[in-house]
C-alpha cells in the first residue's frame, strides 16, 4: 500500500500488486484506490509523488450527488510554478445549476512574504429570481521591502450574497 496521509488511520491508500520507489516517486502496477475502506477506482499504472516533491498533474475527479446542486462532477489540475508558487484550476458541473469554474494561486516567499488569490464562480443557467450565479474573488498577501517597509493586501469581491449563502461550503464564511 501507499499513501501520503498520516498513520495509524489514513483516509486514502493505493493497494497494488507491485509498488516501486525510485528517486522520490512511487509507481504502482494494477493499483486499487480506496477512500476510507471503500474502493473508488482501479488503474493499470499509477504514480504518486513522495511528499515535499511537487509536480504538476491532474487531481482526482469529483463525483457526487446533492439536494441543492444535483449530480456533481468535475476535475482540476495542479500546476507548480517554481519552488514557491502553485496554481489549482478546474471546474465542477452541477446538474441543477450549471458550470462552476474555480482557481487558487498560492505564493510563499522569503520570510513572511506570501500571496494567495482565490476565484470561484457559478454560471447558473437559470434566469430571474431562481438565478443563484455569482463570483467570489479573494486576494491577500504580504511583501516586506525592508525591515521598516511592507506592502499588504486583503481584498475581496462578491457579486451576489445569495451565491455565497447557497454555495459556500463553510458555514462561518457563508454567514
Amino acid at each position: 500500500t501507499m499513501t501520503a496521509c498520516p498513520f495509524p488511520k489514513p483516509d486514502w491508500r493505493f493497494y497494488a500488486d507491485h509498488i516501486e520507489l525510485d528517486h522520490g516517486k512511487a509507481t504502482a502496477v494494477k493499483a486499487n484506490f480506496r477512500l476510507f475502506c471503500g474502493p473508488i477506482f482501479w488503474g493499470p499504472h499509477v504514480k504518486h509523488e513522495i511528499p515535499n516533491l511537487r509536480t504538476s498533474g491532474i487531481l482526482l475527479p469529483v463525483a457526487g450527488d446533492n439536494s441543492t446542486y444535483g449530480a456533481v462532477v468535475g476535475d482540476s489540475v495542479y500546476v507548480t510554478l517554481g519552488r514557491s508558487a502553485d496554481l489549482v484550476a478546474g471546474s465542477l458541473y452541477y446538474a441543477k445549476r450549471g458550470w462552476a469554474p474555480f482557481a487558487t494561486f498560492r505564493y510563499r516567499g522569503v520570510g513572511d512574504n506570501y500571496g494567495r488569490v482565490r476565484f470561484r464562480s457559478l454560471l447558473d443557467r437559470h434566469t430571474g429570481k431562481s438565478n443563484l450565479g455569482g463570483v467570489d474573488f479573494i486576494a491577500d498577501g504580504r511583501y516586506d521591502f525592508s525591515k521598516h517597509t511592507r506592502a499588504v493586501i486583503d481584498a475581496g469581491y462578491l457579486s451576489s450574497y445569495l451565491y455565497r449563502l447557497t454555495f459556500e461550503q463553510n458555514y462561518a464564511a457563508a454567514t
